[in-house]
């Protein structure tokens, strides 16, 4: 029995982050896109995420982003 597994996923994200003792909240801008697929099996991924950061400390000047990131699942072994 063979079997084969593609999942994949899209997701845009933008996110504020705020501080609330100083008199503007906004600290940080985030915006990315993540694109995650299964790469093997059902337990096996790998996610991509560019994206632009605009933060308070850099005058909120863009600072761009890359992250890979691989993941697996481990399930425990269930007695038949």
């Amino acid at each position: 029995m063979s079997l084969k597994v593609c999942v994949f996923f899209i997701l845009f994200s933008t996110c504020l982050f705020g501080n609330d003792t100083n008199s503007t909240l906004e600290d940080n801008y985030l915006t990315q896109v993540t694109f995650r697929q299964n790469i093997y099996r059902k337990w096996l991924f790998y996610e991509v995420s560019p994206g632009v950061n605009f933060s308070k400390e850099n005058d909120f000047d863009p600072n761009y982003r890359f992250f890979v990131k691989l993941d697996f699942f481990l399930e425990k072994c269930r007695n038949a």
